[in-house]
């Protein structure tokens, strides 16, 4: 019978000695009692001098008061199941550590063991604070943006989209592009799966929560990722620009109708050299807005961002959706571009026009 016993203690003790996860003994005093091998390769400490110092001297200060809550629920004999904190390297480096532990009350020991779990964490508050970046751009694109899974329901919608349908944006989450939309363009949207996968940019009516319908500019790509289907749809409102033309043209017809031919083209040739300084002062305006805009090289460097990650994207995500992340950034980041670079020679052209209109009118 002695001798089984002692067997058994040699092999727990080669179970203790070789095992690749970290385990402990220590006292409710604060002090480990016995360490294996995996604590002194992982913190790089003696096991002489992890068992002379109080094991909370090497926890990190933020996490020193949750570890005591913990201490003392073992103390009372209620078992660790999960518990992550910080323990301080040697060479001066912190490393997460995560626990499972119980208490002896006999003998107020506590039996542990720990995992290094760092690389882990690592990775996740990068991919976290990637996505942070990625959120942030998506939010300062004016145009509405709204994702939508495979059964076209919104999934995410930024702040534009909830600017362009006059709702908050959670607002619109779980809503179908159908939705959006009245006849005949609800039944067109009822089904993702039959739109082209890139939808050329049309104007079709969009649909307020109010019941207003409005012109709205759209554009649909269709986004396929190794365990799912979805949709990306860019929206804008186009009613301050179908208003502007309306209201012109009504002038037109309200000047000539009420005044004779010759009071009409004074009249507007005086108008047109008014609206001629206001296009002139608009388009300048606008011209330093898109010079100055920072939406394009924001997510030009998104894109460079995630092409530099992608290795360590393709390690959170999965290479394929790793990749069709980098190439919907991609494309955006290009799209933008290119209506910057068209916007900017636009605007440029429109300002010589008019100036040449209004050097012409003030010679006559």
């Amino acid at each position: 019978m002695g001798e089984a016993t002692e067997a058994e203690a040699l092999d727990l003790a080669r179970l203790f000695t070789m095992s690749l996860d970290m385990i402990c003994l220590a006292g409710t005093d604060g002090y480990f009692k016995r360490v294996n091998p995996a604590f002194v390769d992982t913190l790089g400490y003696s096991e002489a001098e992890l068992l002379r110092q109080p094991f909370l001297d090497l926890v990190h200060p933020d996490d020193l008061e949750g570890t005591l809550a913990e201490v003392e629920r073992l103390g009372r004999g209620e078992p660790t199941i999960h518990f992550e904190n910080r323990y301080a390297r040697k060479d001066g480096s912190w490393c997460w550590m995560a626990w499972r532990a119980s208490a002896d009350p006999d003998t107020g020991l506590i039996y542990a063991v720990a995992r290094d779990v760092t690389s882990q964490k690592n990775a996740a508050l990068a991919l976290a604070a990637r996505e942070a970046q990625l959120a942030a751009t998506i939010e300062s694109v004016s145009d509405g943006l709204l994702s939508l899974n495979a059964d076209g329901r919104v999934e995410r919608a930024n702040l534009g989209a909830g600017e362009v349908f006059r709702r908050p944006a959670p607002d619109l989450l779980g809503a179908r592009l159908s939705d959006l939309v009245p006849e005949p363009y609800a039944s067109e949207l009822a089904d993702p799966t039959a739109l082209p996968a890139d939808a050329p940019r049309r104007e079709i009516t969009g649909l307020r929560a109010s019941g207003e319908t409005f012109p709205m500019e759209i554009t649909l790509a269709r986004i396929a990722l190794p365990d799912r289907a979805g949709s990306l749809a860019v929206v804008r409102d186009n009613t301050a620009r179908r208003e502007a033309a309306f209201e012109r043209r009504e002038l037109l017809a309200r000047m000539a109708h009420e005044q004779g031919r010759a009071e009409t083209v004074s009249g507007l040739l005086h108008d047109l050299g008014n609206a001629l300084t206001g296009v002139i002062a608009q388009a300048a305006e606008a011209q330093s807005r898109v010079a100055g805009s920072k939406v394009v090289s924001r997510l030009q460097k998104t894109s460079e961002l995630l092409e530099r990650e992608q290795d360590r994207l393709a390690g959170a995500l999965g290479e394929e959706r790793a990749a069709a992340l980098r190439k919907l950034i991609r494309g955006m980041a290009e799209d933008l571009a290119g209506e910057h670079e068209l916007a900017t020679g636009a605007l440029t052209k429109v300002l010589a026009f008019t100036q040449h209109a209004q050097e012409v009118l003030q010679t006559h």
